[in-house]
């Protein structure tokens, strides 16, 4: 019994960390808007987008101590699944930028 409470301790407390991350916004916008992120992401120099998907050696070229990632992102038309990388320094700052701008938008219409 007692396991099966630190189990469900640890997974509430997996939940409350990950709604807190201000990230966890982002993605959802992301995953209701994705050309609207995308576009964003394609004129900011804090992402890196791949189009095609990851080169094999990306690391090569983008290592892991200056762009985290990758993420996913999944457009529905046409379908197809875009690998974003984030420059380190920046990409939380770009990721909120993107929000505002985007909750803006949506205030404005």
């Amino acid at each position: 019994m007692e396991w099966v409470i630190l189990i469900a301790l640890a997974v509430g407390l997996n939940v409350w960390f990950m709604l807190r991350n201000p990230m966890a916004g982002f993605w959802r916008t992301a995953a209701r808007r994705p050309d609207a992120i995308l576009e964003r992401m394609r004129a900011s120099d804090a992402w890196m987008v791949f189009e095609e998907g990851l080169p094999a050696d990306f690391r090569a070229s983008w290592p892991k101590d200056q762009w985290v990632g990758p993420f996913r992102l999944d457009l529905p038309r046409p379908p197809r699944r875009i690998m974003v990388l984030g420059r380190v320094n920046a990409y939380r700052e770009s990721a909120a930028r993107i929000l505002a701008e985007l909750d803006g938008r949506e205030a404005a219409q």
